[in-house]
């Protein structure tokens, strides 16, 4: 159930980024999978025509999703499975344009959040293995992030794949390996 969530949510990230793409005539989109301190994580980027560009991702693989609660740890004296971590972060900043590749330098946020995993051995909470998270409120943070990136081109311009490239936010100790597209 987990897995048809996140590929739904990726879905859908990749939908609205084609319609807002066309809508504003894009110059470039790129898309990425990358490795955290939390895990894989998967991001997302739109250069506009000016020289400027936004940025989205984090680690949509250890999603509490549904099966996370708001209420005291250990309240159901359940097995406790130790922590997870969710994190997302978006950014933006300034392309700078040479010949054959671009480097990108910006700032963001990063939002942070820690769930305690448990697993109800009745399996009424959570899902159908038991395994459900409560929200840890003292480990929620925004932490201010650099961002730094280059892409370098690839193929042909009228190609899909028209770059590749690297990324990595700062507050996330977020490493993505992306890949710029034509649509």
């Amino acid at each position: 159930m987990r897995e048809n969530l996140i590929i739904k949510n990726i879905v859908k990230f990749l939908v609205i980024t084609f319609f807002v793409s066309n809508a504003l005539g894009q110059d470039s989109v790129a898309f990425g999978l990358g490795k955290n301190n939390s895990g894989f994580t998967i991001s997302g980027s739109y250069e506009f025509s000016k020289p400027f560009f936004v940025a989205v991702g984090g680690n949509l693989f250890h999603s509490a999703g549904s099966d996370a609660y708001d209420f005291a740890p250990g309240l159901f004296d359940d097995l406790e499975l130790g922590k997870v971590s969710e994190e997302l972060w978006i950014a933006g900043g300034y392309v700078f344009n040479m010949t054959s590749a671009k480097l990108y330098l910006g700032g963001g946020l990063s939002f942070e959040q820690e769930y305690f995993k448990y697993r109800d051995l009745s399996e009424i909470l959570g899902d159908h293995r038991g395994i459900y998270y409560v929200v840890d409120d003292n480990e929620s943070n925004t932490i201010p992030s650099l961002y730094i990136g280059a892409s370098f081109k690839i193929g042909k311009e009228d190609g899909i794949f028209n770059s590749i490239g690297i990324s990595y936010i700062t507050s996330a100790n977020d490493f993505n390996l992306t890949f710029g597209i034509n649509l």
